[in-house]
């Protein structure tokens, strides 16, 4: 749904993003082309972003050097999209239709102070985007309608989780702290363990789903499911006196089996048992796959939880396709520090999901790699560390001119940051004996000194100062992680 922003909300994260990609200085003319526009459209953005951006982030301009951009310790690129979109005209407009559905577009230019001919444009932009999942946006008066009520409270439900997330609560007539307390006893008599992000998610959808009802949209056909049906319809009836008094409004007759099959995708999103069954056995042997040939050790107690994380974005995606549309490279945003840091698992990753998209037919790769990534790092316990321990160590010779007390220390500040990807050696011996040898350094990648010697091999050597600064811990993990993916490679 980013073609739902305008085109000025769309350049501006845009360049931001692509600023914080570089990490250093852009020139302009560099910047312009890779933002498809001028460079006085930059300038003026420029200006945008001191104004309106300065809470979230840090430009620095220089007519010589270009631009370069830093996000401030409480935000990110992520907060940033959260932030475009919270302010959106047209999100605003999504939003408050969806909670008042019954007002004329003459009287949402009144509330929001916004002409028809806006109003008008934002529908043109959403029936755009809207109508492939076969939901309308209708003007008389306004509200939402499409051939499958399920999708348009799966549509809603990702929209509040992706742009509100967890900080905000949008639903004034129901009581947050109620319902996530409902949802967590529910998912205990389920046997669904749930963590702060999935309950935030359920009690989302079940609010959408209870919104829905009340304003008269309802499900048109309930498949049938006994089984289920009657685990998930008890569960809830125990339910009913403690949700009732979280609502500002009524319950709607049947509310307990319409959450459960619009909420519930773990229980519902099945063909037959068979389905379920299958999809363990591919998930299990996935995640045995890259646990035995990366010889990365996930625990037994923790290897279901895995399982159940992936199930779940299999039924949450078969159940409604289109979930993450609403902030631009929703997951891609996030992992590509994993990529960056950990390429061979990326890349068996990628195959086994390759493999696992052609056996099951479903896209597992195509459209969920980020989605799973994203999930193996949140919920494989350890797996960072794990990892490391697989990667090739760096040999690193410590050579001090203040001696081996001072080098030892050194050699202490390294393996606080660097335990995993190097061993690291003190140079005890004379410094004058170091510089006439002719041999033996072969063995070392890097040589870390605190001064500068020229008979020293100048492709290995790097300086640090007497304590170590930040910047060159951050240079030096940069140049261990290079070295570790040329070892790997030869």
């Amino acid at each position: 749904m980013n073609n739902l922003l305008t085109s000025s909300e769309k350049r501006r994260l845009k360049v931001v993003d692509y600023l914080e990609k570089k990490r250093d200085w852009v020139n302009l003319e560099e910047l312009a082309s890779a933002s498809d526009c001028s460079s006085k459209t930059l300038l003026s953005d420029f200006k945008f972003f001191e104004e309106n951006w300065s809470d979230y982030l840090k430009l620095d301009f220089s007519k010589y050097r270009g631009a370069r951009v830093s996000f401030n310790h409480l935000h990110n690129m992520h907060s940033l999209h959260k932030e475009v979109l919270q302010k959106s005209g047209v999100m605003r407009f999504l939003k408050e239709v969806f909670l008042e559905p019954n007002y004329s577009i003459n009287e949402w230019g009144k509330k929001l102070f916004l002409s028809e001919s806006s109003l008008y444009r934002m529908v043109r932009a959403i029936d755009k985007e809207f109508s492939p999942l076969g939901i309308t946006f209708h003007t008389q008066p306004c509200s939402i309608i499409g051939d499958k009520e399920r999708h348009i409270r799966l549509l809603f439900s990702n929209f509040f989780e992706q742009v509100y997330e967890i900080y905000y609560w949008p639903f004034a007539d129901i009581n947050r702290e109620r319902l996530v307390k409902m949802v967590q006893r529910i998912g205990q008599k389920l046997g669904r363990k749930m963590d702060d992000r999935l309950l935030n998610q359920v009690a989302i959808a079940v609010a959408v789903t209870l919104i829905r009802m009340k304003q008269g949209f309802l499900l048109k056909s309930i498949r049938a499911n006994s089984k289920s049906d009657q685990l998930v319809y008890n569960t809830m009836l125990d339910e009913k006196e403690y949700l009732a008094a979280a609502l500002d409004f009524e319950l709607a007759q049947g509310w307990e089996l319409e959450i459960a099959q619009t909420v519930m995708h773990f229980l519902y999103a099945w063909d037959n048992e068979g389905e379920k069954v299958r999809i363990s056995e591919f998930v299990s042997s996935f995640i045995h796959n890259l646990s035995t040939e990366l010889n990365v050790e996930i625990l037994p107690d923790n290897k279901q939880q895995v399982i159940d994380r992936l199930i779940s974005i299999y039924t949450s995606y078969k159940s409604f396709p289109h979930q993450y549309c609403f902030i631009p490279n929703y997951f891609s945003s996030r992992p590509s520090r994993i990529t960056d840091d950990y390429q061979e698992f990326c890349v068996k990753v990628q195959e086994e999901l390759q493999l696992l998209e052609r056996k099951m037919l479903f896209p597992w790769y195509s459209e969920m790699f980020y989605a799973v990534l994203e999930a193996l790092f949140s919920e494989w316990r350890d797996l960072p560390i794990r990892l490391e321990e697989e990667k090739k160590k760096i040999n690193i010779l410590i050579v001090s001119t203040f001696g081996t007390n001072h080098a030892y220390t050194l050699k202490s500040r390294m393996n606080i940051h660097f335990s995993h990807e190097m061993q690291a050696q003190v140079y005890e011996g004379k410094i004058f004996d170091l510089l006439l040898a002719t041999s033996g350094l072969d063995e070392y990648d890097i040589i870390l000194s605190n001064s500068y010697m020229s008979e020293l091999p100048k492709d290995k050597l790097f300086l640090v100062d007497t304590i170590i600064s930040t910047k060159q811990l951050a240079d030096l993990a940069v140049r261990i992680h290079h070295l570790q993916l040329k070892k790997k490679l030869t």
